[in-house]
């Protein structure tokens, strides 16, 4: 009867050098895994402050489509209604009064006699 030769996978003692290599091994792994896990959480943190701003981005948006509005700068004047004592803001791109409020006693009070500066004249003649 003829034997065939062939390879298992067995116990083996290891010797004190194997020992030592297979300890600094595993150490560097660790440290390496220590690493990539230090990353992946500064990553994930990362991640997660784009995800939350990226997200308040779309609410914002998301609302102004709802109101079919926005907020934005624009030009207004404050106009006196002396009939009803009123101070009216009023949009200077589309003359639309958007606040209205009582006149103070003090802008009650009308002046007779403007300063030049108000009349548009030169203050030195």
């Amino acid at each position: 009867m003829k034997y065939e030769r062939r390879t298992e996978v067995l116990s083996c003692v290891l010797t004190d050098e194997e020992i030592r290599e297979r300890g600094e091994e595993a150490a560097r792994n660790q440290a390496e895994r220590d690493r990539v896990e230090a990353l992946r959480q500064s990553t994930q943190k990362e991640a997660k402050g784009a995800v939350e701003a990226l997200e308040g981005e779309i609410r914002r948006l998301l609302g102004e489509v709802r109101a079919k509005s926005t907020s934005r700068e624009v030009e207004v004047v404050d106009q006196r209604n002396e009939f009803e004592h009123m101070i009216e803001t009023v949009r200077t791109d589309t003359g639309e009064t958007v606040r209205r409020r009582a006149m103070t006693p003090d802008e009650m009070q009308t002046v007779l006699f403007p300063a030049a500066e108000e009349r548009g004249e030169d203050a030195a003649v």
